[in-house]
């Protein structure tokens, strides 16, 4: 990680989830190249640094860094819609790699980056709201 000079470590956060979040938005316009898969994870990436930035400006640590568990911790500063909640544990459903129990991957198909796509950008208007008022 890059050392961070006069900015708080939760705005390098908020700054590399945009980032994360404008590869995402380019690169959906490119799907030969860059597939459901790597679009789900760039978007999954945008949303956890998001959501990272929000909860370290509120001094917060989120039990581990699922999109469930990070939701859970940012609704304990600021409620999330429950629209918004529901995408993210669909999300969270396609790549179930944590559990020890059973672990599994859902095919991804093109449709679904639609839904990657939208949900980083309500996390990131969610959290502008909250961090930039």
């Amino acid at each position: 990680m890059n050392s961070v000079k006069n900015n708080e470590i939760w705005e390098q956060f908020y700054r590399e989830g945009l980032d994360y979040l404008k590869t995402a938005l380019n690169a959906s316009n490119r799907p030969k190249v860059f597939t459901p898969v790597i679009l789900y994870n760039i978007s999954a990436m945008a949303i956890e640094k998001l959501f990272m930035g929000f909860l370290l400006y509120h001094k917060r640590l989120p039990e581990n860094h699922t999109l469930e568990d990070l939701a859970n911790e940012v609704t304990k500063v600021m409620p999330l819609s429950r629209k918004l909640k529901e995408k993210l544990l669909i999300m969270d459903s396609f790549q179930d790699i944590c559990s020890i129990d059973q672990c599994g991957r859902k095919t991804l198909k093109e449709k679904d980056v639609r839904l990657f796509l939208s949900t980083a950008l309500e996390v990131k208007i969610f959290t502008e709201k909250q961090l930039f008022k």
